[in-house]
């Protein structure tokens, strides 16, 4: 992926699971690094996903006790070598290899 600039947004590839209320995700990022650890889970709204295919998730994807590919909506903290820290949703700042980002073509009708 080419540089991509500081506030931009991006998607991060992740896995998709069900959350607790039907409006929300559970996502994880097992390449993500965090406070020096590997791995991350979090949880975010729904309308910060889509498929990997660009579409939206439905209310009722994944199935309870399934998972599936997703991409998770995220803003360009910093950018340098093969990886690059992003905002997401949930309020943590993650280091992600650049393989695991996409850029997103807009921006979701939310803040973040």
């Amino acid at each position: 992926m080419d540089a991509i600039d500081f506030g931009k947004f991006v998607f991060v590839k992740c896995t998709v699971y069900r959350g607790a209320f039907s409006d929300e995700r559970v996502f994880e990022v097992p390449e993500a690094e965090i406070d020096d650890q590997t791995g991350y889970t979090g949880v975010a709204p729904l309308h910060y996903f889509q498929k990997q295919d660009a579409n939206p998730f439905s209310a009722s994807e994944p199935a309870p006790g399934q998972n599936l590919p997703g991409m998770l909506a995220a803003r360009m903290i910093s950018n340098g070598g093969d990886k690059a820290r992003v905002a997401i949703p949930d309020g943590e700042g993650i280091t992600v290899p650049l393989a695991l980002l996409a850029k997103r073509t807009h921006a979701p009708h939310v803040s973040l």
